[in-house]
């Protein structure tokens, strides 16, 4: 009886364990079809400009002027947001910098806002949203602007992976807490979150990957920097970002032999409302 019981009360046990262990594949699964779908905030009014309706995929809002095909200067700024954005993250230095008689574009990443996407990429495919609107902008020009290309988050790192692809189209970068390297990005992620994420969390790169079909180890947006030597380019670290340490900025700014603006008290993403003057005549300096 004594056996039976022992042998009982170790059945129980590993049914348990399998459970849980389910129970965390499960989890883990549901994680990492988060992350790639992750919640959407509603676009808010963006009276200032028009939304670009001869882009199918994906929506964009660029200046009036642009899209009527009577661009109002020499300058064209492609701006990005960044994972768990909207276009309004830049709408007011955009609207600053029409006040300029400068031409924007702010581009919806793929998995946000009003994308018909229902998943984003980490970098890969909006780096092809980004060559795709730029395109369209300078087909609305009679002579090419120049084009300074802005990102912050995934955003920037989307915006060096669209330089690689396409070093042609744009004249000038800055980039806001962007990774250098999209693994240690997604393990710095997890160990922010969870002591120890990197690994407890593996289950949930591994589902990402596998929905996705992107290959982490090969995203580095720090390589393309390489190709952009010799041209303008700011990268800009927030102080005290949790998310992205400064390291991924310096390996930036020296890979692409940019300049290094760190700015004070400012957390992950958050230098354009915080140091809103300063970013539009950082970036008004570039196109010169």
């Amino acid at each position: 009886m004594r056996f039976r019981r022992r042998k009982r009360l170790w059945r129980n046990v590993l049914f348990l364990l399998i459970g849980l262990f389910g129970a965390y594949i499960v989890a883990c699964w549901y994680l990492a079809k988060m992350y790639l779908s992750p919640p959407r905030e509603r676009v808010p009014s963006m009276a200032a400009y028009t939304r670009v309706t001869d882009i199918i995929n994906p929506p964009n809002w660029a200046s009036p002027h642009l899209v009527a095909g009577k661009q109002t200067g020499d300058t064209l700024y492609v701006m990005v947001h960044g994972y768990r954005g909207t276009v309004a993250h830049w709408k007011e230095i955009g609207e600053d910098l029409m006040a300029k008689h400068k031409d924007v574009v702010l581009i919806e990443m793929p998995g946000h806002g009003d994308s018909p996407e229902d998943a984003c990429g980490f970098g890969p495919k909006e780096s092809d949203a980004v060559v795709t609107a730029t395109k369209w902008a300078l087909s609305r020009y009679h002579k090419r602007p120049k084009v300074v290309l802005v990102g912050v988050s995934m955003g920037g790192a989307a915006a060096w992976l669209a330089t690689e692809k396409h070093p042609e189209l744009f004249d000038a970068i800055c980039t806001e807490g962007a990774y250098a390297k999209l693994d240690e990005a997604i393990d710095g992620w997890f160990d922010n979150r969870l002591a120890g994420g990197r690994y407890s969390l593996y289950p949930v790169k591994a589902f990402a990957c596998r929905m996705s079909g992107i290959d982490p180890s090969k995203i580095n947006p720090v390589e393309a920097a390489k190709h952009w030597r010799g041209k303008p380019a700011l990268i800009v670290h927030c102080e005290n970002d949790a998310l992205m340490g400064e390291s991924h900025a310096k390996r930036l700014a020296e890979a692409s032999g940019g300049d290094l603006w760190v700015i004070e008290n400012a957390e992950h993403a958050q230098g354009a409302g915080d140091a809103r003057a300063e970013y539009v005549t950082c970036l008004l300096q570039l196109a010169k």
